[in-house]
């Protein structure tokens, strides 16, 4: 069980599912420490880059390991996927309830094997119903 993350004083009820699904990090300058709530272990890379951009504006230097993550792709393959997905302006089709853009979802579930939902989508139009 993980505590799920909403903004503070929102007073209103939340939408559990985009909830599940988002991430919040808490941080405290002054002490320099931060806190996670929410978020998916599908999200953990993003999470970690982000955590790590917050550690280096409190002055400690990270040193990149020089490896890839298991299974993580390239920067460069990221950017052709977004590159492709917004060729085919696959952002146009996302649920107007969803927690993220299509793109997003596609690469944080699917990594580099995206780029084939790309592929089906740009050859057959009627793929586009999601």
């Amino acid at each position: 069980m993980r505590p799920l993350a909403i903004e503070g004083g929102s007073g209103g009820e939340a939408d559990w599912v985009k909830l599940s699904r988002k991430h919040a990090i808490d941080v405290n300058k002054a002490q320099k420490y931060v806190s996670i709530f929410g978020g998916k272990l599908t999200d953990c890379i993003n999470v970690g880059n982000e955590v790590a951009e917050i550690i280096e504006k409190f002055g400690m230097t990270l040193q990149p390991s020089g490896m890839a993550w298991y299974g993580e792709s390239t920067n460069r393959t990221k950017q052709q996927f977004f590159e492709q997905a917004r060729a085919i302006k696959l952002d146009t089709l996302t649920w107007e309830n969803s927690a993220e853009p299509l793109s997003e979802r596609f690469w944080r579930r699917y990594g580099a094997n995206a780029m084939e939902l790309l592929a089906v989508i740009k050859l057959d139009e009627s793929k586009r119903n999601y």
